[in-house]
C-alpha cells in the first residue's frame, strides 16, 4: 500500500487503497464524495434521502455533484411535478443534504452524472496472454 495526495476540492472518484496484482499497480475506487463550502456530502446521505421518497422508484438512480453553497442532486421519479419535487426537497433537507439545485427526470438515461450501482456493475473478463511461441534451434 502507499500513500495517498490529500483529496481536491468537487467531487470526484477518490482510490482507497492501491494494490500490486500480478505486478501492475490497480486502484480500487470508493463512491464519489463532495467537498463544497458546508463540508463533505457522501452517497449514503443522499441515496437514503431518495429512497425515502415514494415518488422515488427503488433503487434511486441518482447522481450529485458540488455547486456553489451545496449540490446539485439529479433523480429518477415518477413524475416531474412540483409536488414531486417539493416532497424530493424535503427528504434531501431532512437528510441534511444541502442541495441548492434539484434536476428530476423520468428516464435513467436522462442522467448527466448517474452514480454506478452494484447492480449495473460488470465483471470485467481478464484474458492469460497466450505463450509465445519460441522457434528451436
Amino acid at each position: 500500500m502507499e500513500a495517498l495526495p490529500p483529496p481536491k476540492s468537487g467531487c470526484s472518484i477518490l482510490p482507497t487503497t492501491r494494490h500490486l496484482r500480478a505486478g501492475v499497480l490497480c486502484e480500487r475506487p470508493r463512491p464519489a464524495l463532495c467537498l463544497h463550502e458546508h463540508g463533505w456530502t457522501f452517497p449514503r446521505e443522499v441515496l437514503e434521502a431518495l429512497e425515502g421518497c415514494d415518488d422515488v422508484p427503488l433503487p434511486a438512480r441518482y447522481g450529485f455533484w458540488a455547486v456553489p453553497e451545496g449540490v446539485a442532486v439529479e433523480v429518477v421519479a415518477r413524475g416531474t411535478g412540483s409536488g414531486v419535487r417539493c416532497t424530493i426537497e424535503t427528504h434531501l433537507e431532512e437528510q441534511g443534504v444541502p442541495a441548492q439545485e434539484l434536476h428530476v427526470v423520468e428516464h435513467p438515461d436522462a442522467l448527466r452524472h448517474p452514480m454506478p450501482l452494484r447492480c449495473d456493475l460488470k465483471e470485467a473478463l481478464f484474458a492469460m496472454p497466450s505463450a509465445q511461441h519460441v522457434p528451436s534451434g
